[in-house]
């Protein structure tokens, strides 16, 4: 059933950000050189026409693979 406030997705767009940290920092038992972010941009539409925009980040969290390395688990999430 569909209801008033029901939206579709007009469209996303996405990016990634790698940036190296000024020192390495331990996180999950691996030590870290450098991140990728996440960058997501949303626009959206009710039944009505009205629109919006919304975006969000997060880093991508790589490093708990006990059998891949980092730089393959990342590859991994960077591919589409």
């Amino acid at each position: 059933m569909s209801r008033d406030r029901d939206i579709r997705i007009e469209q996303v767009r996405f990016s990634l950000e790698d940036s190296s940290f000024r020192t390495p920092i331990k996180f999950g038992g691996h030590v870290v050189f450098s991140m990728t972010q996440l960058h997501v941009e949303i626009e959206v539409a009710d039944r009505g026409g009205r629109m919006a925009k919304g975006r969000g980040s997060m880093p991508l969290g790589n490093v708990s693979s006990k059998t891949l390395s980092f730089s393959a688990t990342l590859q991994v999430m960077k591919d589409d």
